[in-house]
């Protein structure tokens, strides 16, 4: 397990280092081309883009957050976070738009008994061969990668007029161009530490009621 976690940080954090040196923070070369191609289109059609963020957190340990308190839900406090920024109008936790229509035998993620090439227990017993919850049941995280995916609209001041009413003489008037980012995603820091507040304030509120119940601290 701890190997695992130890490939899949290097590995997240040779994807981040790629992302930093891409002009559109895309780690592929093929799909930031592709990106880039789509730009030059929207800025000559004098128009604007949104996008979707998707920010993983690895490490996240199982317990943090509440089945029973609205605000102590772990998915409810992050997508206050990710609604802090302007522009941010949809959270999405794992693969929910995807196979919320689905049947409940593709939708959940089964637990199994984890064994050793040799048959022995692993240092953790339990795991799953998928993760579609993204992290985080009943408001408490599993002890998976928490996935989180943020839409943000395109800015709404276009090169284009849009047609508005001028409060001074009542009437229909086209918009007047001031200024706007043709596609403003890529220079969005969401997965700063702001963002992730609400991780920080879960394992340290967890901690806290561990030792007020004499609990070890080690169990979270």
């Amino acid at each position: 397990m701890k190997l695992i976690l130890t490939w899949a940080i290097c590995l997240i954090s040779s994807v981040s280092s790629a992302a930093e040196q891409s002009d559109v923070r895309c780690p592929e070369e093929d799909a930031a081309q592709r990106m880039r191609s789509r730009i030059e289109e929207i800025i000559h059609g004098k128009d604007t883009l949104g996008g979707i963020l998707e920010i993983v957190a690895l490490g996240v340990p199982a317990g943090m957050g509440s089945y029973a308190q609205w605000d102590r839900r772990l998915e409810a406090r992050l997508a206050n976070g990710a609604h802090e920024r302007t522009g941010h109008e949809r959270v999405e936790i794992g693969m929910l738009l995807k196979i919320q229509s689905c049947p409940a035998q593709n939708r959940h993620d089964s637990i199994r008994l984890s064994h050793s090439k040799t048959g022995e227990p692993q240092e953790v017993p339990l795991t799953r061969g998928t993760n579609r919850a993204g992290g985080i049941e009943g408001g408490i995280s599993n002890g998976q990668p928490i996935v989180m995916r943020v839409a943000m609209k395109p800015i709404a001041t276009t090169l284009t007029p849009q047609m508005t009413v001028d409060l001074a003489t009542g009437k229909e008037s086209p918009t007047t161009y001031e200024r706007s980012d043709f596609w403003p995603s890529a220079g969005v820091p969401f997965p700063s530490s702001k963002r992730w507040r609400p991780l920080c304030w879960q394992r340290l509120s967890s901690k806290a009621r561990g030792r007020l119940s004499g609990r070890n601290d080690a169990a979270f």
